[in-house]
């Protein structure tokens, strides 16, 4: 579960829930990032150049770390919640894998799996949870903007620091400034984050997520043979 504070009073879950209305005695805005003369098109694109990777590699590991756990497993079923992929025992993990012999099928599984992870209201402890959806919010000056990426996992906004797309506009109230921050860019965040309406953040820019499952399913197609790989090499010992 991530949850935002704006302006004191709005929390916001995953951005595509319902917001609800609580009093707060703090702003906290981590990991926002400001782009200066932005083109929103150039930039979306260079966000999606960055983490859609990562994206893809997570979730290729992933199908094949659960085909290994199928194979593991030998004639005995298994769920979700006997891999790894499951941190915790949950409701999610209890859908039942495919055996060897339609081990193929674990590619849409995981994608499946990972969608629903990403849409539970709570911490999944799971390291399938690894979908993202990417806010962008008009910035403090004309042509700015910032934006966010909001995710159970830290690497997409580790990878966008990395890049240096854009400069860190975090802002909180609870706890001093850092010191590489001046008294003047801290007062222009300030205004900016209690400027904005009290509403959820979707509700006031523009978003966009991690690939569908049918375009995630098209991009991992290579998964599959490597799948079959992984049963023929096990066949062969």
């Amino acid at each position: 579960m991530i949850c935002h504070l704006l302006c004191g009073i709005i929390s916001v879950r995953r951005l595509n829930n319902t917001t609800q209305e609580v009093t707060f005695l703090s702003i906290k805005l981590y990991n926002w990032i400001l782009v200066e003369n932005a083109n929103i098109f150039q930039l979306m694109n260079d966000i999606k150049s960055v983490i859609e990777p990562i994206f893809l590699k997570k979730m290729s590991y992933n199908i094949l770390t659960a085909g290994k756990a199928v194979l593991d497993a030998g004639d005995r079923e298994i769920t979700w919640n006997d891999t790894i992929l499951m941190r915790l025992s949950s409701s999610h993990g209890e859908e039942k894998l495919p055996t060897k012999d339609r081990i193929g099928l674990l590619v849409d599984k995981t994608i499946n799996l990972t969608d629903r992870l990403y849409r539970d209201m709570s911490v999944t402890f799971s390291d399938a949870d690894i979908g993202y959806e990417v806010i962008i919010l008009p910035g403090p000056d004309d042509n700015d903007v910032i934006f966010r990426v909001f995710s159970e996992s830290s690497d997409y906004f580790k990878a966008i620091k990395d890049k240096n797309i854009g400069r860190d506009f975090s802002y909180w109230n609870n706890t001093d400034k850092e010191d590489s921050v001046s008294d003047a860019e801290w007062e222009k965040r300030k205004k900016y984050w209690e400027s904005l309406p009290e509403k959820s953040f979707s509700s006031i820019g523009l978003s966009f997520s991690n690939p569908s499952r049918i375009d995630t399913s098209i991009a991992l197609k290579y998964v599959h043979q490597e799948l079959q790989d992984m049963v023929k090499n096990r066949s062969s010992k």
